[in-house]
């Protein structure tokens, strides 16, 4: 039994978890780049109007991160998984909104009410999108291991005088190591979300040429392209049982 357990933590733990979580999490396609090149088609004969939504995505991209540091900086570890369940149905439900924007483009002719529903529209995506990616980041920093204490930092007086100098040293030396390691398993968590986003380009491309969305076709599907993608977020929340 003891054999098999240590087989187990040795081929499967808890890194492992947060790694496959987050490259799964981000096969999950993004309607960002198809419903930006919509909205372009959109307002390409008024180029400042994108220029306009450009720098609105930008302001609420900076709000959303302030905001979410501002309320959730204290959020403890092992609440983590309430908080990422909630931000990515936030997300998932505010990934709808680009509905609105879609069904105005094809009803109205105005271009400034186009305008108002698209910067509505851009502004609740951008905001829970951004709600939504960030506690990825956060359980890329808090699956490290502790951050080990240095030997030359202030312990029990008691200690460093037992302590002889070549065992400061080595204690030192073994700190170094682990801090080393943390930095490599930091970016190895965030290579996966790379990774899980080249995969997910790769399936937003089937999807998009399944349901035949052209230009040619004046965008046609892509709304069904928008709710199957808010269906598989919420989807999504199952491999939540890899955290644990």
């Amino acid at each position: 039994v003891a054999s098999g357990f240590i087989s187990s933590t040795v081929f499967w733990n808890r890194r492992h978890g947060v790694a496959l979580f987050l490259i799964l999490r981000h096969v999950i396609p993004s309607a960002g780049i198809f419903v930006g090149s919509y909205r372009y088609s959109i307002f390409a004969e008024s180029p400042l109007l994108l220029h306009i939504l450009s720098l609105e995505g930008m302001i609420v991209l900076t709000g959303a991160s302030w905001s979410f540091g501002r309320f959730f900086s204290e959020y403890s570890s092992q609440k983590l998984g309430w908080l990422i369940a909630g931000t990515t149905m936030l997300s998932a439900l505010g990934l709808l909104s680009e509905l609105l924007f879609i069904h105005a483009s094809r009803t109205f002719e105005s271009t400034w009410l186009l305008l108002g529903v698209a910067s509505i529209a851009h502004c609740i995506t951008s905001f829970t999108g951004e709600w939504s990616f960030l506690p990825e980041v956060v359980l890329a920093t808090a699956s490290l291991e502790p951050k080990p204490q240095s030997a030359t930092e202030p312990h029990n007086t008691e200690i460093q005088r037992v302590l002889s100098a070549e065992q400061l040293q080595q204690n030192d030396s073994k700190a170094q190591n682990v801090q080393n390691d943390r930095g490599v398993l930091y970016g190895s968590y965030i290579s996966c979300i790379d990774f899980g986003g080249q995969l997910g380009a790769l399936v937003a491309g089937a999807f998009v040429s399944s349901l035949n969305i052209t230009r040619e076709n004046n965008w046609e599907h892509i709304d069904e392209y928008i709710v199957l993608l808010s269906v598989m977020a919420f989807g999504s929340l199952s491999l939540l049982v890899l955290l644990r």
